[in-house]
């Protein structure tokens, strides 16, 4: 499998949050197996739980920023590298 270079070298503070969000949302689909992508809203959700803040992920309209756009980009490609 090759590398993607959009997640080559990132620093430490995006894995957290790859780590946070997929602990707290879960990696698999329930009954189904499938690799999960999050969604803004459970991504939202997950943070608020912890009582922390997500505008580093989304503006105040809810779309995201560069660095909350890159981090969905990685996991429909962890979902689509998994799964094929």
């Amino acid at each position: 499998m090759k590398p993607d270079m959009r997640f080559i070298n990132l620093p430490k503070a995006f894995w957290a949050n790859v780590r946070l969000i997929s602990q707290e949302i879960g990696y698999t689909v329930k009954n189904e197996g499938r690799i999960k992508i999050p969604t803004k809203d459970e991504i939202q959700t997950a943070y608020a739980k912890l009582s922390l803040r997500s505008d580093h992920l989304f503006n105040p309209q809810g779309s995201p920023t560069e660095y909350g756009q890159l981090l969905l980009e990685y996991f429909q490609h962890r979902s689509d590298a998994l799964e094929t």
